[in-house]
């Protein structure tokens, strides 16, 4: 059962990528694009997050672009696009794998939260709703829910928490009326707007696990169904025949035009 959202709840703070998965890919992204055209490692977690508690599998077609602004960088030369793609499925399937062992959840301890955790959390909320759009009526539509015989009221107010906490959209909430009454009535404009923030920031825990449960439900659902589960990629190394997963031979996609490598 999906929670209704009234509170925080708190849990250790980890990082899910790896120490070496992290230092490995803050390299190879300084040299395959600038930040203004790629995810920051935080919002990458946050974004990876997202894909792997999507139920069913997104291609790698699909979600890679999006950590470069909708577009794959170019390379120089294939080599370093074979690392940094083996770099991201690792990650990927890092995430994935901890899915699977029920080891994933939300990094950050509300209870220790300080002033030089919030940029990472915001960019990481970033990233997770980046990640969510990529297949948002799965999470939004309410007929997924119906099919599993859950109210879909948490899980859509949930995403429009992480909503309106990335894009101040306070209005994206379906229970927005409620958390306003917390708050007194003589506060100014900019007073109420990051009195809204803070406490979003504290509903955030339990949102994410909501969406989580939802997808885990909707996985157990698709399982019952004969559709396979979500499994890691089993890939280190990018293919000369179909590197990206775009299902074009390499010299009519990331080979073709010359010396430069852009992945698809």
């Amino acid at each position: 059962m999906l929670h209704d959202i009234h509170g925080s709840t708190t849990r250790e703070k980890e990082t899910m990528l790896t120490k070496s998965n992290r230092h490995e890919l803050e390299k190879l992204f300084a040299a395959a694009a600038t930040p203004a055209e790629r995810m920051s490692i935080d919002e990458l977690e946050g974004y990876l997050y997202a894909v792997a508690i999507t139920p069913g599998i997104i291609p790698p077609s699909q979600w890679l672009p999006e950590i470069f602004d909708g577009e794959m960088p170019e390379f120089a030369d294939i080599e370093l696009a074979n690392t940094l793609m083996g770099a991201l499925m690792n990650a990927y399937n890092h995430y994935n794998m901890l899915r699977l062992q029920k080891k994933l959840h939300y990094p950050y301890d509300m209870s220790r939260l300080s002033e030089a955790d919030l940029e990472p959390l915001m960019e990481w909320c970033y990233g997770f709703l980046q990640g969510l759009r990529l297949r948002i009526d799965i999470w939004t539509s309410g007929i997924v829910a119906e099919d599993l015989n859950e109210e879909s009221g948490p899980v859509v107010n949930s995403v429009g928490i992480i909503q309106a906490l990335v894009e101040e959209d306070f209005d994206a909430m379906d229970n927005f009326d409620t958390i306003k009454a917390d708050f007194p009535e003589d506060m100014s404009d900019e007073e109420f707007k990051l009195g809204m923030l803070a406490r979003l920031i504290t509903l955030v825990p339990l949102a994410v696990e909501n969406i989580q449960m939802f997808g885990d439900a909707l996985d157990e659902y698709r399982r019952k169904m004969g559709a396979p589960p979500t499994s890691p990629v089993g890939t280190d190394k990018v293919g000369r025949n179909d590197p990206c997963g775009s299902g074009k031979k390499y010299k009519k996609c990331c080979g073709a035009g010359g010396k430069d490598v852009t992945l698809h």
